[in-house]
């Protein structure tokens, strides 16, 4: 029997769905609230709908090294503890404060659009206003550092895993005039 290429997914089932052995490449939709100043900010409570490449199960410190001996760099890195949360073993999650969050090693930003209740935003305008940019791996001494981000489970509106994309139910925060396939459009295209 074929497998079917889309399929809808309830979110507490990402957690079944993602627990196999070894690494594997996905492909993330997340929306989250776009982290910003808040104080004088007429676009605080935007969000950030993106769309991430990347890998999961995969092992941070053997990939700074491994990236560290292709940049011709000793290959001595040793990652610190996680500061928050707890990595499950054998998994490509960590639980913390009764939340999953899914570690990814991202290998590429496909696309990302920032939106409030009915317009979205450009963000250029909004880094006007604090929106913070992701940070790169400080300690890692790489030219090209390793990502590693940590997604919240009900922050995951869609993914691709094994040749089929799953489409999460999803509520948007309220309240979005834009309707989520106008969004996922504008993401995804």
């Amino acid at each position: 029997m074929a497998k079917k290429l889309k399929q809808v997914i309830e979110r507490n089932a990402i957690l079944a769905l993602l627990n196999r052995p070894g690494a594997h490449i996905v492909t993330l939709t997340t929306d989250s609230e776009a982290r910003m100043n808040k104080k004088g900010n007429p676009y605080y409570g935007a969000r950030k709908l993106a769309q991430k490449n990347g890998i999961i199960n995969w092992r941070y410190e053997n990939a700074v090294n491994n990236q560290r001996a292709r940049e011709g760099k000793e290959a001595d890195f040793e990652a610190y503890p996680r500061v928050w949360g707890k990595r499950l073993d054998g998994q490509p999650w960590v639980l913390y404060h009764d939340q999953y969050y899914l570690e990814l090693k991202v290998q590429r930003t496909l696309s990302e659009v920032y939106y409030l209740e009915d317009k979205f935003l450009d963000k250029a305008e909004l880094m006007k206003y604090g929106l913070k940019d992701e940070e790169d791996g400080g300690r890692q001494e790489l030219d090209k550092p390793v990502k590693l981000r940590d997604y919240r489970l009900d922050h995951i509106c869609g993914i691709k895993f094994d040749g089929v994309l799953y489409t999460v139910k999803h509520e948007l925060p309220k309240p979005v005039k834009i309707k989520f396939d106008e969004l996922v459009g504008a993401v995804s295209g």
